[in-house]
């Protein structure tokens, strides 16, 4: 009977991988897949059979090709679907060992046999094979590796039970402390920064990812550093270390992963926690959000105004500066004509009373008044409205939970001498 469902393995695995996935007319690819997870459901130790022999054939790189390298998005989807079916079934299967090393004996073409340590769990070998092809083969296939991100996020925080099952079984988080063992935020932080990051040595090639169109989709790996980063409980366990913290809090990074909208907001809670009573760390992630909401489109904008809530509403010495620092305070505009020696402020330049009468800057950006939030929504204002509207809608949230943040934005200085607060010009504008 093994002999049977082993047979029946192998002709769905041909049939599926080197054929299927090779068609362009490919639409009969999913049914296959389910009656091979079907035979795998019933009989597990299929898994590792099936695991076992592509590592024996090529050591995955034909699994990995399937995944990165080819233009087929249904036969990327569909064998990423199946990988992730067998990792977590294995995860489960292997925990005993999942962080045990074993040394085997190989035989170099010399003839002369060497000792070797690798993992114990055949799906630990799979997920470290991944790991090592981000700065190659990942990175190369930058528009294409939507899936194999996914299965790593599935690896790392999915349960052992399909998602098909009607019960939701208790997320196993054994995957994410194997990755984590691995060096996995250094990694991937490393993997994201590419050739802007601290590990990338001198003259070390690396692929550009992204275009002036388009930029890769980090979501995935996003999400799985937000697990890490949102529970203590990891971070006690698995600390991070000086470079870790470093690359992490690099400014590019931050833009990247404030402007993923599905984590915006549980990540901006963890830099609100990691920033709570730390001056010098709050001044770098208020510049980071002035200088991205500065640049952003009417899109990503959401994203980084769902990050900026916590990080303003955090309750420490340091909230009235975070303010300053993010929207601004006003101050008045001044002038000087060519030939003449004094300054003119205020009333003293103001023709008309729609004239501008105050600027709002950040202490961070010095005089360049269109940086900070508060003056960000005057220059959108009646030219880039989908922008300003969004804008308009996170702060009125903010004002609404808040007080503090209320009584900043209400009490500071008008634009113009037509009305008496900042605030004032908002409602005739909705």
């Amino acid at each position: 009977m093994d002999n049977v469902k082993q047979l029946s393995l192998q002709v769905g695995k041909k049939a599926i991988l080197d054929v299927l996935a090779k068609c362009y007319h490919n639409s009969s690819m999913k049914q296959m897949m389910e009656v091979l997870a079907d035979l795998m459901k019933k009989d597990e130790s299929l898994c590792q059979v099936f695991l076992a022999q592509c590592e024996r054939e090529d050591n995955w790189n034909y699994l990995m090709e399937l995944m990165l390298d080819c233009t087929d998005a249904q036969a990327r989807l569909y064998v990423s679907g199946l990988l992730k079916f067998v990792v977590n079934r294995l995860k489960v299967i292997e925990k005993e060992k999942l962080f045990a090393e074993e040394t085997i004996t190989v035989t170099q073409e010399n003839g002369k046999s060497d000792s070797i340590t690798q993992p114990a769990a055949l799906v630990s070998r799979f997920i470290m094979k991944m790991m090592s092809l981000l700065n190659t083969q990942v990175a190369k296939n930058w528009a294409r590796f939507d899936n194999f991100f996914d299965l790593l996020y599935s690896f790392g925080c999915s349960s052992s039970t399909e998602e098909t099952d009607e019960t939701k079984a208790k997320p196993n988080y054994a995957g994410l402390e194997f990755l984590l063992s691995q060096r996995f935020v250094e990694r991937a932080c490393d993997f994201m920064l590419g050739k802007k990051s601290p590990l990338c040595g001198p003259g070390e090639k690396r692929y550009e990812m992204g275009s002036s169109y388009n930029g890769p989709n980090f979501t995935p790996l996003i999400r799985l550093l937000t697990k890490v980063f949102v529970d203590e409980s990891i971070l006690i366990k698995y600390p991070l270390n000086e470079v870790e913290k470093r690359m992490f809090l690099h400014a590019d990074l931050l833009k990247v992963m404030l402007s993923t909208q599905s984590v915006a907001k549980q990540f901006g809670q963890c830099l609100a926690n990691m920033c709570k009573g730390n001056e010098k760390l709050s001044m770098k992630v208020s510049k980071v959000f002035v200088k991205t909401i500065s640049n952003s489109n009417y899109d990503t904008v959401k994203s980084y105004l769902s990050a900026l809530k916590p990080f303003v509403r955090l309750d420490d010495e340091l909230r009235q500066k975070r303010l300053e620092w993010v929207f601004g305070f006003s101050q008045i505009k001044s002038s000087k004509a060519y030939r003449e020696e004094k300054y003119k402020y205020g009333l003293e330049q103001v023709d008309r009373i729609a004239e501008e009468a105050h600027t709002y800057i950040s202490p961070l950006t010095g005089a360049n008044n269109e940086d900070c939030l508060l003056a960000q929504l005057l220059k959108c204002k009646g030219k880039l409205d989908t922008f300003a509207i969004n804008c308009l809608k996170e702060m009125l949230s903010l004002m609404a939970k808040e007080e503090h943040i209320a009584r900043h934005i209400y009490f500071s200085a008008p634009p113009t001498y037509q009305i008496a607060h900042y605030s004032d010009w908002i409602r005739p504008y909705i």
